[in-house]
C-alpha cells in the first residue's frame, strides 16, 4: 500500500506539508528496513563472536595459570 493512501486529505493541510510527510514516512520505513537487517547479521554473528570471546577467556585463564606455576617453582628454589 502506497504510503500516500496512508495520509488522510484535508484541506487545512498544504499539499507539500502532506508530501513532506509521505517523504518522512517512506525514509523511517527505509531506515527501519536497515535495521532489520543490521539486526538479523548481528544475531547471526553473535554464536561465532561468543566463541571468539571464550577462546580469548581461556588464553587468559591459561596464561594466569602459567604465571601462577612459574611463581610457585621460582618460590621452590
Amino acid at each position: 500500500m502506497p504510503f500516500d493512501s496512508l495520509v488522510p486529505i484535508n484541506d487545512n493541510i498544504p499539499q507539500s506539508l502532506t508530501q513532506d510527510l509521505v517523504t518522512q514516512v517512506q525514509n523511517l520505513h527505509e531506515q527501519a528496513d536497515a535495521l532489520a537487517g543490521i539486526h538479523g547479521e548481528l544475531r547471526s554473528a553473535a554464536p561465532i563472536l561468543i566463541q571468539e570471546l571464550d577462546a580469548i577467556a581461556d588464553a587468559f585463564r591459561n596464561f594466569a595459570q602459567l604465571m601462577a606455576d612459574a611463581r610457585t617453582a621460582d618460590g621452590a628454589r
